[in-house]
């Protein structure tokens, strides 16, 4: 059975003793299972509509992104944490009835490399996130269950994102951003017969439009 670090989820080489990515030690009790998992979320509007729209009040003095679904009617928000690792900061997205729904948490690695990771409440890691190129170039390899199996992507704008699958290349999520004065409002499509979590599809999203905001 193949290992996977408790801290960052990503996959570890046999005999390993140490986290190469996170640096974390590799020692678990004999046969319990690995912290890097997909266990079935709670079904709320929030984790399972396919279409559904998050608004960014831009006067507001942090950044913070509320989700709605298509007739405006709310469906949670994020609230920013205490971790800080510059320019990014951690978020916990919320749903409707104020329960933690995931936490999206920078990690750097050398340089301007950064990865992020998706948590479940529970703590479980449910996606890495890991910075493919340039600091730039906004694209991010996304790892779940210790497998790369979609990218996502930004366009130099920053007002379009996509996650595409690694297998074949289709799309399986996509994001559009319609600026107005005090706010921005990213229309968010999951088309329907996609293999990926609804929760990854919002941590992305939450990280591709913090990252545009600070442009």
């Amino acid at each position: 059975m193949p290992m996977f670090c408790q801290g960052c989820g990503r996959p570890l080489p046999e005999g390993a003793q140490f986290c190469p990515g996170c640096g974390r030690g590799t020692a678990r009790p004999p046969d319990s299972q690995p912290s890097f998992v997909l266990p079935t979320p709670s079904v709320t509007p929030l984790t399972s509509l396919d279409r559904l729209v998050m608004v960014w009040d831009k006067l507001a003095f942090e950044t913070n992104f509320r989700f709605q679904d298509v007739e405006g009617n709310p469906l949670g928000e994020t609230v920013r944490g205490q971790t800080l690792l510059l320019p990014f900061t951690q978020f916990t997205l919320f749903d409707i009835n104020h329960q933690p729904v995931l936490s999206l948490d920078p990690r750097r690695e050398l340089g301007l490399h950064f990865d992020f990771l998706i948590h479940e409440p529970s703590g479980g890691v449910l996606a890495v996130l890991e910075q493919k190129s340039s600091f730039l170039s906004q694209r991010f390899g996304i790892t779940a269950g210790g497998v790369e199996s979609w990218v996502l992507t930004t366009d130099a704008t920053g007002l379009r994102f996509d996650i595409r699958s690694t297998r074949d290349g289709a799309i399986v999520a996509s994001g559009q951003r319609k600026m107005a004065v005090a706010t921005a409002r990213s229309e968010i499509e999951i088309p329907a017969g996609g293999d990926v979590d609804h929760r990854i599809v919002l941590g992305a999203a939450i990280l591709a439009s913090h990252l545009s905001s600070r442009r």
